[in-house]
């Protein structure tokens, strides 16, 4: 009987371990079910995920070469496989990239790499005090006020069912968002404040209740840096999404405009609380995760950019694909950076040559990211091929260049010109055509260098009109002033959209071409004038010759007669007055035989005019002064002298009969290389601007018994031996100047 009782215990044992054994199993098998429903939901994700890489590269189709942290190669994208065959000897050797770079390229390579690294060793655990920016949500919380929704459905119909609202339940103000897995639609809720920037510093601290549904569990993400949503653009686009619980729960992550940085491997229980803190300082943007149910404190996910934009907008948020999510104890800190931005700023993007047989004469522009997936460290090297386009530059350049020594080496004046006058390009030829600086000209306007600024707008209604101009003339100055005459040849372009881009054309100095043709002019009427004034004088002269020996004879006979002497002083004087216009006709139609031209000392020309003036010039009681340089007797000129001395007699005797007696004229020489220069100033009552132009012309005066032939006959006399005159009021007053100029002769005194 014992040994029954005995065994029966020992059989109700068994079943009672057997039937543990059995429930063990049935835990068993749910949870390996649990379990092949995850590497399921994981497979599909990693097949979506790797789809949409495959998409993303098929429309960058940018090489990529794969690096561990030692810079070895450990793979690289299909895009490189199809360059070289080499492609898989590079992985399989784990071949240092130095071996595919030149020595230079390399190092700016490592050196960039080096200058990234660096960053991790910033302090970034010193600081300022935070100060507490924003604690919520409460009453004053509202959806449209101080936060807005943003979301984004990939269907029509799923429109307007992203479901954030602010709920109180038992006193306690949650962010809620309702799931709606079905619809794959991307739902975000932003700050309409901005937090943190350029020079601050930011910490975001909030708690999360995960659902009791693991499928609803679909990330618990936060973003910082990003748009308010307003704006129509994803909130991200510009900023860091801080991801926990992701890609249906099996990731945490950080990414940058979209794109992982760093991915750790993170599953989050169902029904469970955790507090998030995301913190940016400077450039470095981390994230921690702690379950406040069991205390489990999950790995910190770090990532510093080196590239930084967070001083552009800077709303932060929380995001949902579409799941459960409650969020409430939110506390947002700022506080004064320690950093400067421009420390995480540190792009690289320069050319390269791969050192590859299959690659031989391609140029490839470097870009560089550097991730952490998984816990690895992966240095990606983006390639993107730029031969053609460096060969399309370089014909440009070339181009260019022609163009450029066209441009600038023409003796043409060159410029090219916006609409509204704005100097766009010049060449020097333009330069030294208005006597400006390539820095002066680019803050003047084409109006400013018109005589008349109104002439400019005439000269556009013709070129809007015709589309070209060709031999336009104008009247321009120089910036001293200096009037010149112009021929103005353009046309209008066009960019690519048919709108005005620029006016391209050229200016012709014709100032020596019109004075020439003027003085053509005036010569041929000289020559006229003279011809006819000779032929006058040679008729006159033989009656005035016969009156002047009557008037003599007459003299002789009744001068002592005080009642005669008076009538015959008059008839004297007035036959005197004629002989001496005859003498100035002649002279006038007299041409000058240059074949007799000999050098001449210009001193002795001059000091033997104001002597010979001061014998027979009225107004012999003016002081007249020459001024010479040192090596006066150096200066000669090929010529007539007694001409010359002549036409300096004639300019004494008009600078004296305008000149007050206590006055002094001067005349002073100077020379330059190939020019000696005579100038005559008085200080009499000047010309009037509006008649300087009339003085040179014959038989025009302003004294009411002059002949108008004096300044004419030197001017005739001037210009046949190879020079120019000019003539100004004095600046400041009073006075007038006369400069001659004429050509210096080679040989010296």
């Amino acid at each position: 009987m014992f040994k029954l009782k005995s065994n029966t215990k020992d059989l109700v044992k068994r079943i009672e371990e057997l039937e543990e054994k059995v429930r063990t199993g049935e835990r068993t098998n749910r949870a390996l079910k649990d379990l092949q429903k995850q590497y399921a939901d994981v497979l599909k994700n990693l097949d979506k995920t790797t789809r949409e890489i495959y998409a993303i590269r098929s429309i960058v189709n940018m090489p990529q070469l794969y690096l561990d942290d030692d810079l070895n190669i450990v793979g690289y994208s299909n895009e490189f496989f199809l360059l070289t065959g080499k492609a898989i000897e590079y992985s399989q050797k784990r071949t240092n990239i130095k071996h595919l770079l030149s020595k230079s390229d390399f190092n700016k390579f490592r050196a960039h790499v080096q200058r990234i690294k660096e960053l991790e060793n910033l302090p970034f655990d010193q600081g300022r005090e935070w100060e507490l920016r924003y604690k919520g949500p409460d009453s004053s919380d509202v959806i449209g006020a101080n936060w807005t929704v943003y979301h984004r459905a990939e269907k029509s119909k799923a429109q307007g069912r992203c479901r954030w609202e602010i709920v109180n339940e038992k006193g306690k103000y949650k962010f809620i968002h309702r799931p709606h897995t079905l619809d794959t639609l991307d739902c975000c809720l932003m700050s309409v404040p901005e937090y943190g920037g350029a020079d601050e510093d930011l910490k975001l601290v909030y708690k999360v209740r995960t659902s009791s549904r693991k499928e609803e569990i679909l990330d618990l993400t936060a973003m910082i840096s990003g748009t308010s949503g307003r704006e129509g653009t994803i909130p991200d686009i510009t900023g860091y999404t801080v991801c926990t619980g992701s890609n249906y729960n099996s990731l945490g992550r950080i990414q940058k405009q979209g794109a992982d940085v760093i991915s750790h491997p993170e599953a989050l229980d169902t029904d469970t609380e955790y507090v998030i803190t995301v913190e940016r300082t400077g450039g470095r943007v981390s994230r921690s995760l702690d379950n406040l149910t069991t205390g489990q404190k999950l790995p910190v996910l770090e990532f510093i950019d080196y590239n930084a934009m967070y001083d552009q907008q800077n709303h932060l948020g929380f995001y949902t694909y579409s799941g459960a999510l409650e969020i409430f104890d939110v506390e947002i800190y700022t506080r004064r950076s320690l950093f400067n931005i421009e420390q995480f700023r540190i792009p690289i993007n320069f050319e390269v040559g791969l050192l590859d047989e299959n690659l031989e004469g391609r140029v490839y522009n470097l870009k560089y990211a550097k991730t952490e997936i998984l816990g690895k460290v992966l240095h990606t090297l983006m390639l993107e091929d730029i031969t053609r386009r460096k060969k399309d530059e370089e014909a440009l350049r070339e181009s260019e260049k022609k163009y450029r020594g066209l441009f600038e080496e023409s003796s043409v004046a060159r410029s090219t010109t916006s609409f509204d006058g704005r100097f766009i390009d010049v060449n020097s030829a333009m330069l030294n055509l208005f006597g400006v600086t390539a820095h002066e000209i680019v803050t003047m306007n084409a109006r400013e260098f018109y005589v008349n600024p109104e002439d400019r707008d005439k000269y556009m209604e013709v070129l809007e009109k015709q589309g070209y101009v060709k031999d336009y003339e104008a009247k321009f100055r120089k910036k001293d002033g200096t009037p010149l005459d112009c021929l103005i040849n353009s046309s209008i372009h066009l960019d690519k959209d048919g709108k005005f881009y620029c006016i391209q054309g050229s200016i012709s100095d014709i100032t020596e071409r019109k004075r020439m043709e003027a003085r053509l002019k005036e010569s041929q009427k000289m020559e006229v004038i003279g011809r006819l004034a000779s032929g006058v004088a040679h008729e006159v002269r033989n009656p005035l010759n016969a009156i002047l020996a009557i008037t003599e004879a007459l003299f002789q006979d009744l001068g002592d007669n005080p009642e005669y002497k008076p009538y015959l002083d008059h008839i004297r004087l007035q036959v005197d007055r004629l002989s001496t216009l005859m003498r100035d006709l002649l002279e006038l139609g007299k041409p000058l035989q240059k074949n007799t031209f000999v050098p001449v000392s210009i001193y002795e020309v001059c000091a033997g005019a104001i002597e010979l003036w001061h014998q027979s010039s009225t107004f012999h009681s003016r002081s007249v002064r020459l001024f010479t340089p040192g090596q006066h007797s150096n200066m000669k000129v090929i010529g007539d002298g007694l001409k010359l001395k002549q036409a300096l007699i004639n300019l004494l005797e008009n600078a004296a009969q305008h000149s007050p007696e206590d006055r002094e004229i001067t005349v002073t020489l100077e020379e330059e290389t190939s020019k000696v220069w005579i100038k005559v100033k008085d200080q009499g009552t000047g010309i009037k601007p509006e008649i300087m132009s009339e003085v040179f012309k014959p038989f025009f005066t302003t004294r009411p018994r002059g002949a108008g032939l004096g300044l004419s006959i030197v001017k005739s006399i001037v210009e046949t031996h190879g020079g120019d005159i000019h003539i100004y009021n004095n600046n400041p007053p009073p006075g007038l100047t006369v400069e001659l100029y004429l050509p210096r002769s080679g040989e010296k005194g």
